[in-house]
């Protein structure tokens, strides 16, 4: 298989060309493949959860590429769709201090009547995760 015809898979995969509407900041497109009822829970630093509905996301969104600075990148890197599983991963790359950072995502998102309904967001790597949004904390445990 050429690398032509797996970026033709990227583009024909559905959930890959919703998320590459994400990652590409065309966020009214995005939303247009979404549910009215869509929620992303999104994972970081702390053990709970930041919940955000689809009526809150461009305003989600803007204030983090704000805490960015208005450096914040997002790639798709990989899609993966079967009969019980979507997923996604995405690279983020962001600039604090003058210091390109990056962390990755896997994102499984759940679909009804063909658009997308519920999204749940963890970092692969907390400490990456941490280091780009200036929050790693190395002498504090999670545990106390």
């Amino acid at each position: 298989m050429t690398v032509r015809a797996k970026v033709q898979e990227q583009i024909e995969n559905p959930l890959g060309e919703l998320f590459e509407h994400f990652a590409s900041g065309r966020i009214d497109s995005f939303l247009a493949g979404c549910a009215k009822e869509m929620i992303l829970t999104a994972r970081g630093v702390t053990y709970g959860a930041t919940t955000v509905r689809r009526n809150e996301f461009p305003v989600w969104l803007a204030s983090m590429d704000a805490l960015a600075g208005g450096t914040m990148k997002t790639e798709v890197c990989l899609t993966f769709t079967s009969e019980t599983e979507n997923v996604v991963v995405l690279r983020h790359a962001l600039t604090r201090d003058g210091v390109r950072r990056t962390y990755e995502t896997v994102n499984r998102c759940t679909f009804a009547n063909g658009l997308l309904r519920g999204w749940f967001s963890q970092p692969m790597n907390v400490a990456d995760y941490c280091t780009a949004w200036g929050t790693w904390e190395p002498a504090r445990s999670h545990a106390s």
